[in-house]
Protein backbone atom coordinates (compact mmCIF):
# COMPACT_ATOMS: atom_id res chain seq x y z
CA UNK A 1 0.00 0.00 0.00
CA UNK A 2 1.21 3.46 -0.88
CA UNK A 3 0.78 5.81 2.10
CA UNK A 4 0.88 8.96 -0.06
CA UNK A 5 -1.83 7.57 -2.31
CA UNK A 6 -4.09 6.72 0.65
CA UNK A 7 -3.52 10.16 2.20
CA UNK A 8 -4.43 11.73 -1.13
CA UNK A 9 -7.65 9.68 -1.25
CA UNK A 10 -8.85 10.79 2.16
CA UNK A 11 -7.94 14.41 1.43
CA UNK A 12 -9.67 14.38 -1.96
CA UNK A 13 -12.81 12.84 -0.46
CA UNK A 14 -12.89 14.83 2.80
CA UNK A 15 -16.09 16.73 2.03
CA UNK A 16 -17.94 13.41 1.89
CA UNK A 17 -20.52 14.65 -0.59
CA UNK A 18 -21.50 11.31 -2.10
CA UNK A 19 -21.66 7.64 -1.13
CA UNK A 20 -18.59 7.06 -3.31
CA UNK A 21 -16.59 9.72 -1.47
CA UNK A 22 -17.66 8.23 1.87
CA UNK A 23 -16.63 4.75 0.79
CA UNK A 24 -13.26 5.88 -0.60
CA UNK A 25 -12.60 7.95 2.52
CA UNK A 26 -13.41 5.12 4.92
CA UNK A 27 -11.38 2.51 3.02
CA UNK A 28 -8.30 4.72 2.77
CA UNK A 29 -8.59 5.81 6.40
CA UNK A 30 -8.83 2.20 7.57
CA UNK A 31 -5.74 1.32 5.54
CA UNK A 32 -3.80 4.20 7.08
CA UNK A 33 -4.89 3.55 10.65
CA UNK A 34 -4.07 -0.14 10.34
CA UNK A 35 -0.48 0.79 9.52
CA UNK A 36 -0.15 2.03 13.08
CA UNK A 37 2.24 4.86 12.16
CA UNK A 38 2.02 7.79 14.54
CA UNK A 39 4.17 9.77 12.10
CA UNK A 40 1.23 10.39 9.74
CA UNK A 41 -0.88 12.27 12.31
CA UNK A 42 -0.01 15.74 11.01
CA UNK A 43 -1.00 14.70 7.49
CA UNK A 44 -4.22 13.16 8.80
CA UNK A 45 -5.07 16.41 10.57
CA UNK A 46 -4.81 18.21 7.23
CA UNK A 47 -7.89 16.28 6.12
CA UNK A 48 -10.22 17.98 8.60
CA UNK A 49 -12.63 20.41 6.98
CA UNK A 50 -15.58 22.15 8.61
CA UNK A 51 -17.48 21.97 5.30
CA UNK A 52 -17.73 18.18 5.39
CA UNK A 53 -21.25 16.90 4.89
CA UNK A 54 -20.99 13.75 7.03
CA UNK A 55 -19.81 14.57 10.54
CA UNK A 56 -20.31 11.01 11.76
CA UNK A 57 -17.89 9.74 9.10
CA UNK A 58 -15.34 12.44 9.86
CA UNK A 59 -15.44 11.37 13.50
CA UNK A 60 -13.72 8.22 12.27
CA UNK A 61 -10.72 10.43 11.57
CA UNK A 62 -10.79 11.74 15.14
CA UNK A 63 -10.92 8.19 16.49
CA UNK A 64 -8.21 7.07 14.10
CA UNK A 65 -5.84 9.83 15.23
CA UNK A 66 -6.54 8.94 18.86
CA UNK A 67 -5.81 5.30 18.11
CA UNK A 68 -2.50 6.18 16.48
CA UNK A 69 -1.22 8.26 19.36
CA UNK A 70 -2.30 5.77 22.01
CA UNK A 71 1.11 4.07 21.90
CA UNK A 72 3.15 7.26 21.66
CA UNK A 73 1.14 10.08 23.18
CA UNK A 74 4.05 12.54 23.27
CA UNK A 75 4.76 12.19 19.57
CA UNK A 76 1.08 12.14 18.65
CA UNK A 77 0.05 15.31 20.44
CA UNK A 78 3.18 17.05 19.22
CA UNK A 79 2.20 16.19 15.63
CA UNK A 80 -1.33 17.49 16.26
CA UNK A 81 0.08 20.75 17.59
CA UNK A 82 2.21 21.09 14.45
CA UNK A 83 -0.87 20.80 12.25
CA UNK A 84 -3.06 23.38 13.99
CA UNK A 85 -1.66 26.58 12.41
CA UNK A 86 -2.04 25.12 8.92
CA UNK A 87 -5.63 23.99 9.26
CA UNK A 88 -7.29 26.23 11.82
CA UNK A 89 -8.89 28.47 9.18
CA UNK A 90 -10.75 25.66 7.43
CA UNK A 91 -11.20 23.24 10.32
CA UNK A 92 -11.71 25.27 13.48
CA UNK A 93 -14.65 23.11 14.61
CA UNK A 94 -12.72 19.89 14.16
CA UNK A 95 -9.73 21.29 15.99
CA UNK A 96 -12.05 22.19 18.85
CA UNK A 97 -13.44 18.65 18.89
CA UNK A 98 -9.98 17.12 18.88
CA UNK A 99 -8.76 19.48 21.60
CA UNK A 100 -11.84 18.94 23.79
CA UNK A 101 -11.10 15.25 23.64
CA UNK A 102 -7.44 15.84 24.53
CA UNK A 103 -8.40 18.15 27.41
CA UNK A 104 -10.93 15.67 28.77
CA UNK A 105 -8.33 12.93 29.15
CA UNK A 106 -6.11 13.63 32.15
CA UNK A 107 -3.00 11.80 30.97
CA UNK A 108 -3.16 13.14 27.42
CA UNK A 109 -3.92 16.68 28.67
CA UNK A 110 -0.86 16.63 30.90
CA UNK A 111 1.41 15.37 28.13
CA UNK A 112 -0.04 17.89 25.66
CA UNK A 113 0.66 20.75 28.07
CA UNK A 114 4.27 19.57 28.36
CA UNK A 115 4.63 19.31 24.57
CA UNK A 116 3.25 22.82 24.06
CA UNK A 117 5.86 24.32 26.39
CA UNK A 118 8.78 22.89 24.40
Amino acid sequence: MNVRSELKKIYSNRLLQSPTEVSEFEKALDNLINLGKTSIITELCMVFDDDTERYEVMFGLVHGIEHLYKESIEEGVYLIALAVPSIIDRAREWMEVLHFRILNHEQVRSIYANELTK
